[in-house]
């Protein structure tokens, strides 16, 4: 006799085929008075429990008597495999994804993923209650870029030089004299500043670093880099938040049961939109930093 695994649909789990989809009814914001109002959850919001049920049919040999399928276990784990692929993907924004999004690098400290264990023999319906425990942190919206100004009551070279500063969430923080700064917009066509202006690198940025490890400054530091990037400015130039519109979280759904093939396997995914508004405040946060010209020592 065949045996099938199956998930059952419900309006926060669609499922098609082998894959399936989690739309949660909207949770808690933290950081923020604005509840969600689409039907994908935003930056910072509490997953509501979304229970996902799971049904195991037929029996398997030896027939007869035959061995009902029964599961004993159903485990939601990160990734387009099991602890591999891909832990997030970019759906809308104008990056590429990077390699930190793949396992086993990948790693949202913000959410647990949920696990359900059942005694033999196991049983025919299962249900793993709260398959994501937790939030999604912007830790993955990487496209931040802030450039700020330093201009010093005396030059005192080399260091001490009226300049630029470029703090890029990837390629670490770049100077750029103002001497130098003039040239090239003379030649630009835009009279913008660019990253690309910048060549000068003072510091490298390890990816780990832009995870928020102090709850109690999401809404004014944002991450501890950027804060201590940020002790000596002048005036602003350039304040861009991520740019990342939609990020899809990717899933394996693994239930454990009694008959052939023993492990059955499902690929889910949530989308998670970035209209997270207190980014404002951390903006204001970093505007108030400015001290104006600074000391040359």
């Amino acid at each position: 006799m065949t045996t099938t695994v199956t998930i059952t649909p419900s309006p926060q789990v669609l499922v098609t085929g082998n894959a399936f989809e989690l739309k949660p009814t909207p949770g808690v914001v933290l950081y923020s008075e604005q509840p969600r109002s689409g039907l994908d959850p935003i930056l910072y919001e509490t997953i509501t429990p979304t229970p996902i049920t799971v049904v195991a049919a037929g029996i398997c040999a030896p027939i007869p008597p035959g061995i009902p399928n029964l599961i004993t276990s159903v485990v939601l784990t990160a990734g387009t495999g099991i602890a591999t692929g891909a832990g997030c993907t970019i759906l809308q924004g104008p990056v590429p994804n990077l390699p930190d999004y793949l396992l086993p690098k990948f790693s949202e400290p913000t959410m647990q993923y949920g696990t359900v264990t059942f005694p033999p023999p196991g049983v025919p319906t299962a249900v793993l209650p709260t398959p994501l425990i937790g939030y999604y942190s912007e830790k993955y919206f990487y496209d931040q870029e802030y450039i700020f100004a330093q201009y010093f009551k005396k030059q005192l070279p080399p260091n001490r030089v009226d300049k630029l500063v470029l703090v890029d969430m990837i390629n670490g923080n770049k100077e750029l004299p103002v001497a130098v700064l003039d040239a090239l917009l003379a030649d630009a066509d835009s009279g913008r500043i660019l990253p690309e202006m910048f060549t000068k690198k003072i510091k490298d940025v390890p990816f780990s670093a832009l995870s928020n490890s102090d709850p109690s400054s999401v809404l004014t530091a944002g991450n501890q880099f950027l804060e201590a990037a940020t002790t000596e400015v002048t005036a602003w130039i350039k304040m861009k938040p991520s740019e990342i519109q939609k990020m899809q979280y990717n899933y394996t759904l693994t239930v454990t049961h009694t008959c052939p093939p023993y492990i059955t396997t499902f690929v889910g995914k949530m989308v998670v939109n970035n209209n997270w508004t207190p980014v404002q405040s951390r903006l204001q946060y970093y505007l108030n930093k400015a001290i104006g010209l600074l000391d040359p020592v």
